[in-house]
């Protein structure tokens, strides 16, 4: 289509590119949704990159409308782009977590996580109970406020706005011998130059992987099998 809108990228750094088993993209080609695959000797990790776009009704070229448009020309799926979304990543996280020790999902979800009045971001009412109920932690959030960082993500000029970034991370994993993941850091950078590059902040988390040493997935061994031939050795 013309006046494309919508993308979806990540960066891996040069020491994690080697172990990177599959991309994976939602079928729209609107860049909503990607995830990531990466084997290390220990361990899978899964991470998802989404963005759910902003409910902008007005003209035919907002990616929400795109959106719609997409949905509606394969009515078996959600014709809610949301609903969409979060079916796709239900769908998706579960069968990750069932071969992953780490399963992680960030973006822009257009949504706050707190609920109020005030609340901004057009994806927030229900999005804490979605993510109760499908067993993510949003520790991010709440680890950014207790160290006294900056509690938006959002920023309008130099306005700060809203919080409707986030990285969730999965709570309950198939692999029941392995220990809770933990956020060791989180924060949003929060830097006035970064105006001139987006209206958003940076927000960055580091995450412990408590990988089990019995935890090396079976479908994964031909991959290691693989690399050692090679004279490669997977990244722990």
């Amino acid at each position: 289509e013309k006046n494309r809108v919508g993308g979806v990228m990540t960066i891996v750094s040069q020491r994690w590119a080697g172990v990177i088993a599959e991309v994976w993209y939602e079928q729209s080609g609107l860049g909503l949704l990607q995830s990531l695959d990466i084997c290390t000797a220990r361990g899978n990790i899964t991470i998802f990159n989404t963005y759910w776009p902003y409910k902008n009704l007005h003209g035919d070229t907002s990616l929400w409308q795109r959106t719609v448009r997409f949905l509606q020309r394969n009515q078996h799926l959600p014709q809610d782009p949301a609903e969409y979304l979060r079916l796709l990543i239900d769908r998706r996280s579960l069968k990750a977590r069932e071969r992953s020790g780490l399963v992680l999902i960030g973006g822009d979800f257009n949504a706050e996580w707190a609920s109020s009045q005030t609340t901004r971001g057009c994806h927030s009412p229900g999005f804490q109970r979605w993510t109760r109920e499908m067993e993510w932690t949003n520790e991010t959030h709440a680890k950014v406020l207790r160290t006294g960082g900056s509690p938006h993500t959002y920023f309008k000029g130099l306005q700060a706005r809203s919080f409707i970034d986030h990285i969730l991370v999965a709570t309950r994993l198939i692999h029941q011998d392995m220990a809770p993941t933990r956020v060791l850091e989180a924060d949003v950078e929060d830097e006035t130059h970064d105006t001139l590059l987006s209206d958003h902040r940076l927000l960055w988390a580091a995450v412990e992987v408590p990988f089990s040493t019995q935890m090396v997935p079976k479908q994964l061994s031909r991959v290691y099998r693989s690399l050692t031939e090679k004279g490669e050795t997977p990244y722990a």
